[in-house]
C-alpha cells in the first residue's frame, strides 16, 4: 500500500456529491448559514457541548462492524466522554430476517479492540434496559396505542396488492412514485378496533403533519423538506416496530441527549421530529456527519472487506492509529497536532463537523500507523513512573509490553520463525514454519539465531523481551512489518562465516589504499578488531553496557586505531566504523553501532568480534 510522508487534510468536497445530490433531487432544503457550533472561532464550547451528553451507538446485528460505523461510534463516544456523560450501546434487531449469526459477539469484540467502552448495553445491562429492540416490544406497542388514542396514528388494513395498485395509479397520474392515498383514514376508530380484534392483518401508520417539519441540526443547521411526509408505517403486521418508530421511542426512554449519525439519515429526521412532537417529547440534539466515499465519489460499500474492522486487526493496524485516522474524516480538530491518543481526542473533542462527503484516502492510515507504532515503542505511557534503576529512567522499562503491541510482536515472531525454518531446511522442530510465511529469501548469509531470540520464541506467555527491544531500536522504520526482519537480519541472526568472508573482500575493496594501523601494525584488521574486543570486555555490568558508554568506548577505539591515506596521516573515521559494522552485521546498513551493540548484548557482541577476528586471520589480513 502506498503512503505519504505526512498527513494531508481529508478531501472535503466543495459540494456534497452524494448527500447533496440526494437532497436536491428529492426537493429538500438546507440552510446555507453555518452552524453556530461549526463557525465558532473563540474556542468556547456551546451549551450542547458543555452539558453531560448521553449518546448511543445503535447498530443492527446484520453484518460486521465497518469503517463508517466505527467512526459513528467514535464520535458518540468522544462526545460522551468529553462532557462527562454516558455512552450507550443498543442493538436494533427488529429486522429478524437479516440478522447474521455471531454478528453481536463480533461487534463487542471489534469495539473493545478499538478501545471504545460503553456504560450501558445488552451485555452489561443498565438502568434503561433492555438494550435489544426485540426485547422492548411492549414499549413500542404502548406508544403506538398512545398515538392511536391521540388520533396521530391509524390502522391500515390495505393488502399488498391494493397498495401496489394504488402506487401504479398514482405514478401514472403524476409520473412520480406514489404516496399512500389515505384509504384507511376513513375507517372509524370502532371499526378499526373491531377488525383488529378479529385478527385481520394490518399495520399502524403515523398521521404525519400536513406541513413540512423543520429540523435543527448541528451541521446543516436548518433542514426542511419542500413537502409534507407520507403517512409512514410505525408498527408492522408482525407486531414489530419499524426502524424510525423504535429509534425515537428508544432514544427518548433511554434519555439520549445527542444523536450523532451519518448524513444519509438527515432526510429521515423530519419523520423523527414529527414523532417527538406528537408524543409531547423533547427531541435530542442532532448532528449529521458527512458520508465516507471513495475516490470515485461513491459511498463506501459494506461488501468491501477493506473497510471491515476485522481486516485492520488482521493487518496489525493499531486501534489508536485507526481511530486517529477516522476522527479526521469529517471533524475539525482544534489543534494541528495530528497524532493524538484516544484520551487526547476526548480532551479536545467538540461538535465542529464539516458538511459534505469525505473522500477516504486509506493511504493516510499508513502514516498514522507508523507514527502511533513509533510512539508506543519509544514513549512512556501516560501513567509512567520513572525508574531510577533503568539506564534512562525517562523511558519505559524495556521489559514491559504495552498490550497493544502484542499483535505486532506476534507478527514479527512469525516472520523470524519462517526464516529460521527456511535457514534450517524446514526441519526445525523447535521453530516450525508458521502459516502465511513470507516469500522465500536467501538465508545462506544467516548464521545462528541470537540466543535471546531463541528464548523469546520459546518463552511461555509470549514474552519477547529481545524482539521488543529490537522493535524499539527500529521504531522509526518499524512499519510496514512485512520484510522488517529480513531487512534487519543481523539483529536477529549472527552473520554466517561464509558471508563474513565474502564481505571481507568487499571491505578491503572499499578501503582501497587505506592503511589500518593498530599497535604499530599496518593493514592490521585482525589487530584492530582485537583492540576493540579488549576495550569492550571490561564492560561486564548491565549498567555499563549502555549505548552512551559503548559510544565512548567506540570513540576511544577509533582514536587508537587510526585509518589514514598513505603519506597524509589524515584520519578517515568511517573506515574504522566499517570494521565495526562488518564484524557485527556483515556490512549491512542498520542502527548506529553503539545502539546495535547495546541491543546485541555483551556476550553476543564479543562472540561476533571473536568470529570476525578468526576469519580475518584466516584470510591473512592482519
Amino acid at each position: 500500500m502506498l503512503f505519504r510522508q505526512g498527513p494531508r487534510r481529508p478531501l472535503f468536497l466543495g459540494r456534497s456529491v452524494w448527500i447533496g445530490h440526494l437532497l436536491a433531487s428529492r426537493g429538500y432544503r438546507t440552510s446555507k448559514a453555518a452552524s453556530a457550533l461549526t463557525s465558532s472561532t473563540n474556542g468556547a464550547k456551546s451549551d450542547d457541548e458543555s452539558r453531560p451528553a448521553r449518546t448511543r451507538f445503535a447498530p443492527s446485528p446484520t453484518g460486521f462492524l465497518h469503517m463508517g460505523s466505527l467512526r459513528t461510534a467514535l464520535f458518540n463516544y468522544l462526545l460522551a466522554r468529553s462532557t462527562g456523560g454516558q455512552f450507550l450501546l443498543r442493538l436494533e434487531d427488529t429486522d429478524r430476517t437479516r440478522i447474521v449469526p455471531d454478528a453481536e459477539k463480533r461487534l463487542y469484540e471489534d469495539l473493545r479492540w478499538a478501545g471504545l467502552s460503553w456504560d450501558e448495553g445488552p451485555d452489561i445491562g443498565g438502568p434503561k434496559g433492555p438494550y435489544r429492540q426485540s426485547e422492548r416490544l411492549h414499549h413500542y406497542r404502548k406508544y403506538a396505542q398512545e398515538l392511536l388514542d391521540k388520533d396521530r396514528a391509524y390502522r391500515c388494513f390495505c393488502t399488498k396488492e391494493e397498495l401496489e395498485a394504488s402506487q401504479l395509479d398514482s405514478q401514472a397520474e403524476s409520473g412520480h412514485t406514489g404516496r399512500y392515498p389515505g384509504t384507511c383514514l376513513a375507517v372509524t376508530a370502532d371499526e378499526s378496533e373491531e377488525r383488529a380484534a378479529r385478527g385481520e392483518p394490518h399495520v399502524i401508520r403515523f398521521k404525519s403533519s400536513k406541513k413540512p417539519v423543520l429540523v435543527q441540526d448541528v451541521v446543516y443547521r436548518r433542514f426542511k423538506k419542500r413537502g409534507a411526509e407520507d403517512d409512514f408505517i410505525i408498527m408492522k403486521s408482525d407486531g414489530f416496530p419499524t426502524y424510525h418508530f423504535a429509534n425515537v421511542v428508544d432514544d427518548y426512554l433511554m434519555e439520549v441527549t445527542h444523536v450523532v449519525r451519518g448524513a444519509e439519515w438527515l432526510v429521515s429526521t423530519p419523520m423523527h421530529c414529527d414523532l417527538y412532537a406528537a408524543l409531547g417529547w423533547k427531541e435530542p440534539v442532532f448532528a449529521h456527519v458527512g458520508l465516507l466515499v471513495n475516490a470515485e465519489r461513491q459511498k463506501l460499500s459494506k461488501r468491501n472487506s477493506d473497510i471491515q474492522i476485522s481486516s485492520y486487526q488482521e493487518k496489525h493496524i493499531l486501534p489508536e492509529a485507526l481511530l486517529n485516522f477516522l476522527v479526521t474524516l469529517g471533524w475539525r480538530a482544534p489543534s494541528r497536532k495530528g497524532i493524538m491518543t484516544l484520551q487526547q481526542l476526548v480532551e479536545c473533542f467538540n461538535l465542529k463537523f464539516t458538511k459534505g462527503d469525505i473522500v477516504t484516502e486509506l493511504e493516510k492510515l499508513e502514516f498514522y500507523q507508523r507514527k502511533h507504532l513509533e510512539r508506543l515503542l519509544t514513549e512512556p505511557p501516560a501513567d509512567h513512573q520513572p525508574d531510577p534503576r533503568l539506564p534512562d529512567p525517562r523511558l519505559p522499562d524495556p521489559k514491559l509490553l504495552d498490550p497493544r503491541l502484542e499483535p505486532v510482536l506476534r507478527a514479527v515472531a512469525d516472520e523470524i520463525r519462517a526464516l529460521e525454518a527456511s535457514r534450517t531446511g524446514g526441519n526445525s522442530s523447535e521453530f516450525p514454519e508458521p502459516p502465511n510465511s513470507p516469500a522465500p529469501i536467501d538465508t545462506a548469509p544467516l548464521g545462528s539465531l541470537h540466543p535471546a531470540v531463541e528464548d523469546d520464541l520459546e518463552a511461555a506467555g509470549g514474552r519477547q523481551e529481545y524482539v521488543l527491544a529490537a522493535l524499539r531500536l527500529l521504531a522509526h522504520k518499524a512499519w510496514p512489518l512485512e520484510g522488517l526482519v529480513a531487512a534487519n537480519r543481523y539483529i536477529f541472526w549472527r552473520p554466517s562465516r561464509a558471508h563474513l568472508l565474502e564481505t571481507l573482500g568487499q571491505l578491503r575493496e572499499a578501503l582501497g589504499e587505506v592503511e589500518v594501523v593498530a599497535d604499530g601494525s599496518a593493514d592490521g584488521v585482525r589487530v584492530a578488531l582485537a583492540s576493540a574486543r579488549r576495550a569492550l570486555e571490561p564492560l561486564d555490568h548491565e549498567m555499563s553496557w549502555t549505548a552512551d558508554r559503548l559510544g565512548e568506548v567506540i570513540e576511544f577505539v577509533n582514536d587508537s586505531v587510526v585509518c589514514h591515506e598513505p603519506g597524509t596521516g589524515l584520519p578517515i573515521a568511517h573506515a574504522t566504523f566499517k570494521l565495526w559494522r562488518w564484524a557485527m552485521a556483515g556490512l549491512d546498513p542498520g542502527p548506529p553501532i553503539h545502539a546495535l551493540l547495546e541491543l546485541l548484548g555483551r556476550e553476543e557482541a564479543l562472540a561476533r568480534l571473536d568470529q570476525a577476528i578468526e576469519l580475518a586471520a584466516e584470510a591473512g589480513w592482519g
